[in-house]
């Protein structure tokens, strides 16, 4: 697996560590001061303990990603929530409508039929 993590100058009057240039883990030290370089987060150029392989990012980062993807699917839901009840309104609405005119069509018949008995008699 390749170490994706990044490294970058602790040095702080460096122009390295002032432009938050990021190394690959391999190199060990900075190629403008000779530093000892650090890992830092691959967003936010922050230091980093030295875990694993998969720690790239802090604490701080990972907790924004986490907010900003449950946000996105609590949207989502939101979207897909509307978008499915507009078609089943409609579709009910549509039922509604034809039951009424159901109903107009058989009292107007029934009306029809009482009429033409009250009137026979």
């Amino acid at each position: 697996m390749n170490d994706r993590r990044k490294k970058g100058c602790p040095n702080e009057h460096c122009i390295q560590h002032i432009n938050k240039v990021k190394n690959n883990a391999e190199i060990d030290y900075c190629p403008k001061c000779g530093s000892k370089l650090i890992f830092v987060c691959a967003k936010c150029f922050s230091e980093i303990e030295d875990i694993d392989l998969r720690h790239r990012i802090c604490i701080r980062c990972k907790t924004e990603e986490e907010e900003k993807r449950a946000k996105a699917i609590e949207k989502g839901k939101d979207i897909a929530k509307k978008y499915v009840a507009m078609p089943v309104i409609g579709i009910v609405v549509g039922i509604v409508a034809n039951v009424q005119k159901d109903v107009i069509k058989k009292g107007t018949e029934f009306a029809k039929i009482a009429a033409d008995s009250i009137l026979k008699k």
